[in-house]
């Protein structure tokens, strides 16, 4: 907050603000003054002024991906509603996990999802706490690479193999997805493109054009850490 009070004593032009916890409401009378842009990040009452991602594409594509593998006892990965860094984002993708389920006929079980805390700890912690339920399961999404990464080390040191025993798939294509032991299957998120498109906007915006909301679509990155289950 006080970062963005600086630039704006300074009267900026404009400003272009990633994701972030600050209020709606405060947000709002900022963009009444300076044109404003607020990316990676949905504000219901400031539609317009926002670049983000479709989380519930997202988690609705990831599960969707497992489900035509044969999957069908899948975990989720998430992140508790409660904890401080947990954004929309995130429970926009268990949103979307539960939906994919539901076309296919399948009832969304709270039991099959653990909370985590967005952090690769909380993975490790993850598989552990599920594994402790002993209930069958044959694959995991996660609601982002960081939490895959951890899910992996724990099913690695519990005698798991991915994806022979156990399909893994994340979220937000991080770099070392691509590098991990076997290479993660997972969600882009096109950054670069949304942080191109956020400058020529907010451009306009400072020339006194009007704003308009708009909505990328993640792409599922398909590696060697999810398979057929028979």
């Amino acid at each position: 907050t006080k970062s963005l009070q600086m630039l704006l004593d300074r009267r900026v032009d404009g400003l272009i603000l990633i994701g972030g916890q600050m209020p709606e409401e405060t947000l709002r009378q900022i963009a009444t003054k300076t044109p404003l842009l607020v990316v990676a990040r949905q504000l219901p009452t400031m539609m317009d002024h926002c670049i983000y991602v479709d989380n519930v594409h997202g988690g609705y594509i990831a599960t969707q991906y497992l489900l035509d593998l044969g999957h069908r006892n899948i975990v989720h990965i998430g992140a508790d509603p409660f904890y401080k860094d947990a954004v929309t984002d995130v429970t926009d993708r268990y949103e979307g996990y539960a939906q994919a389920l539901r076309d296919v006929g399948l009832t969304p079980d709270p039991n099959m999802v653990i909370y985590g805390t967005l952090q690769r700890p909380s993975g490790v912690v993850a598989v552990e706490t599920f594994l402790a339920r002993e209930r069958p399961f044959t694959a995991i999404f996660a609601a982002n690479d960081q939490m895959a990464f951890g899910a992996r080390l724990a099913l690695y040191r519990r005698g798991f193999r991915v994806p022979d025993d156990i399909s893994l798939v994340g979220f937000d294509n991080e770099s070392p997805a691509a590098y991990m032991l076997p290479p993660l299957t997972t969600l882009h998120q096109p950054a670069t493109e949304m942080g191109q498109l956020a400058v020529q906007k907010i451009l306009k915006m400072i020339a006194g054009e009007s704003a308009s909301p708009t909505v990328f679509k993640p792409e599922l990155i398909i590696r060697e850490s999810a398979t057929r289950s028979w």
